[in-house]
């Protein structure tokens, strides 16, 4: 390709004029003046409009007189010349008495024009300059002339794939510009140069990028740098996963503080890596969390909160510590929560939840240290003033209207097995939910916006029909969307971007996974081979979604039974 020249330069004395005042002496014409050197070199190919030329000569006559403070304001002088689009900024950066050197910075290149050879930025001299002589210099003659031409640009590229999120594993970017003779781009962020990488068909982008691309043309100075941005959102594996679906996750929590994952259930390994019941991931790897919990038991809920992970479930130690279905991990060691909980046939915690007045509150079946529901305040247990008559089975909390949510086998509190505790008592949510011609089963509760969505198997809320997803809004029930075609076994909300996702056994909408946006639902991220159903979902703060589920396969990509959807 040819070098695209920036600039013609013409130096010279032009004109130096001499008046003589009380000397005999006949005039002497000063040496041309010397150029001592010039920035950006006055070949250069690629100066972009917001860049400067610095130029910096040394005056072969007398400065005596001439200060600092004044050389630049009353010896810099531009001349415009008929393509002038406007006056560029001229600024003195350095003066030198000793050494007769001044540099100036001309900023401005697009203000001089295109085209045109008659631009030029002079340096003009008035009686505050000497000869040798000591003879001022009249009728301020021209010093100094820099003549440049400059050559248009080419045609900034332009992407045909506009910046933006894709929900998709892969992109194809094709870059255009009008006339060029190549186009150089980069996808780490930094601006290319025509060492770059050179762009001959479209990218095949498979995580998320920056593009910046530059355009280069014959006789014309490069284009200015086009930029374009591509998130991808798409299910990504974590890890090996799980060995099998015989190891079974039930719950999930999110750490945010530290980036970490916890997964619980019934399992020995994750990742490949031995670990009892629960394990954690940091991104990279799984690893167990200290010596895990009793290894013949099952974790069923986990929670995080504070900096502490809590742990429910039928086991009776965590590591080597006696905890009785209820731990706490701090991140380095499992510790007991008073004495846990017992009772008569089972000793198990089924969901936590926990209150605005930092309290943990955990629901199963055991009968102490309360029935079926109890609260830990951070270092005892303490009842509900009205027990249930039955277990607990699932818990959500809503901050917004300080309001707990229960459900489970009893029948002395609430509504239809799902009731509310105010902080002073419970009451039912309506007639709450039934289903026609059997009981119906509550699986999954969560709150977000201030309201809690009911998901199971189920076709009656209050009064309305629905499909096993129902919203309750604080004073009625309503229908969330058309609902699914099966049951509903999880639920998680994203109050960052409020999003409510529902994981089950239904294939419509969506294939075991679908997402509400407040108006309706949606599938993404293609199938699994999944046959049955997603046993929980989490999100984090990120807004990535975390499932697990019977598939060895989500979305085209291999993952053994967890996956992650978010941004790659």
């Amino acid at each position: 390709m040819k070098k695209i020249i920036l600039a013609a330069l013409v130096i010279g004395l032009l004109g130096i004029g001499m008046v003589i005042s009380g000397c005999e002496q006949p005039g002497v014409v000063p040496d041309v003046l010397k150029i001592e050197s010039v920035s950006p070199e006055l070949d250069a190919t690629n100066v972009s409009s917001t860049e400067s030329l610095s130029v910096t000569f040394n005056f072969p006559i007398d400065t005596r007189g001439m200060t600092k403070e004044n050389v630049c304001t009353d010896y810099c002088q531009l001349i415009s010349g008929s393509h002038t689009a406007g006056t560029p900024e001229v600024t003195k950066l350095a003066w030198s008495n000793e050494n007769r050197t001044m540099t100036l910075n001309v900023i401005g290149w697009s203000k001089l024009g295109q085209g045109g050879d008659n631009n030029r930025v002079a340096i003009r001299a008035n009686n505050r300059i000497k000869d040798i002589y000591g003879n001022t210099l009249g009728s301020e003659p021209v010093l100094w002339r820099y003549r440049l031409r400059l050559h248009d640009k080419a045609a900034e590229p332009t992407f045909v794939l506009a910046s933006g999120s894709f929900e998709a594993n892969s992109i194809l970017v094709t870059i255009e510009a009008t006339d060029a003779d190549a186009i150089y781009y980069t996808d780490d962020g930094t601006d290319p140069t025509t060492s770059s990488n050179l762009y001959t068909a479209p990218i095949s982008l498979e995580s998320s990028k920056v593009i910046k691309a530059l355009a280069v043309e014959t006789g014309k100075r490069n284009s200015d740098v086009a930029t374009a941005w591509y998130d991808l959102y798409w299910w990504q594996a974590l890890g090996s996963g799980f060995g099998a679906m015989m190891d079974e996750v039930y719950a999930m929590a999110y750490d945010p503080d530290n980036d970490i994952l916890y997964a619980g259930g019934s399992f020995t390994s994750a990742g490949g890596v031995p670990a009892n019941n629960i394990a954690q991931w940091n991104g990279s790897a799984w690893s167990a969390v200290g010596g895990g919990v009793e290894s013949t038991e099952e974790v069923y809920t986990l929670l995080y909160t504070n900096g502490d992970l809590y742990v429910g479930g039928g086991f009776k130690t965590a590591d080597t510590v006696t905890v009785n279905g209820i731990a706490k991990w701090d991140g380095s060691s499992w510790s007991a929560l008073g004495s846990g909980v017992s009772g008569i046939t089972f000793e198990v915690v089924f969901d936590l939840a926990y209150d605005s007045s930092n309290n943990l509150i955990a629901g199963g079946d055991y009968t102490s240290p309360a029935n079926y529901i109890a609260k830990w305040n951070g270092s005892s247990w303490s009842a509900f003033s009205t027990e249930p008559n039955n277990r607990v089975d699932t818990l959500a909390y809503d901050p917004d209207n300080n309001i707990l949510y229960a459900s489970g086998y009893f029948n002395n509190i609430g509504t239809n097995n799902l009731a509310q505790w105010n902080g002073f008592d419970w009451s039912g949510l309506g007639t709450g939910i039934d289903k026609t011609g059997g009981p119906a089963d509550i699986c999954a509760l969560v709150t977000g916006s201030g309201n809690l969505y009911v998901g199971g198997s189920f076709d009656i809320a209050g009064s309305t029909t629905v499909s096993n997803i129902a919203m309750w809004n604080g004073t009625a029930w309503s229908g969330v969307g058309s609902g699914m075609n099966d049951y509903v076994t999880s639920l998680v909300y994203d109050p960052a971007r409020d999003l409510l996702y529902a994981g089950g056994s239904f294939t419509s909408p969506g294939n075991f996974i679908a997402r509400w946006d407040g108006t309706s639902w949606s599938s993404f991220g293609g199938t699994s081979n999944a046959t049955t159903f997603l046993a929980a979902v989490e999100v984090d703060p990120e807004g990535s979604l975390y499932v697990v589920g019977d598939f060895t396969q989500i979305g085209g990509i291999s993952a053994n039974y967890i996956a992650k959807w978010g941004r790659k």
